[in-house]
């Protein structure tokens, strides 16, 4: 395990981590900021208030998070943006590239838990993989 994990590891279990994740889950009325958007633009909020987890958006202000750099999520739209944000082997693009595949990760996700989803997702973006797989 690397010496950057291990550091965050520790960071959340710090006191610190435990208050920012008090003080975030109070700010969400301890409920999920999870939005399902419809063709509009915007959807209901997720009801669920169990189970929440603080979710970094950005760890550029790991340790002095700033507002906007959080989110809390239920379990399971936790998982959804842990694989959403899953990143292209070369490019370092989202594999995912429209809602259409945002609303499948969610579906796998429902349905069984965020490693059987990650080992299922694509390591390639759409544009990587069309130019890896184009016949010549």
């Amino acid at each position: 395990m690397s010496a950057r994990r291990d550091a965050y590891r520790a960071y959340l279990r710090s006191p610190q981590w435990a208050e920012i994740r008090k003080r975030e889950r109070a700010r969400a009325g301890e409920r999920c900021e999870f939005i399902k958007e419809d063709e509009y633009g915007d959807g209901p909020r997720c009801s669920v208030t169990r189970n929440l987890q603080v979710h970094h958006l950005t760890y550029a202000n790991l340790g002095r998070e700033q507002p906007g750099d959080l989110k809390v999520l239920c379990d399971l739209h936790h998982k959804v943006y842990e694989l959403v944000a899953k990143e292209c082997v070369r490019c370092q693009e989202s594999v995912f590239d429209n809602d259409s595949d945002s609303a499948a990760v969610e579906l796998e996700c429902a349905e069984g838990d965020l490693e059987t989803a990650m080992s299922n997702a694509p390591g390639l973006c759409p544009y990587c993989d069309h130019m890896c797989n184009k016949d010549d």
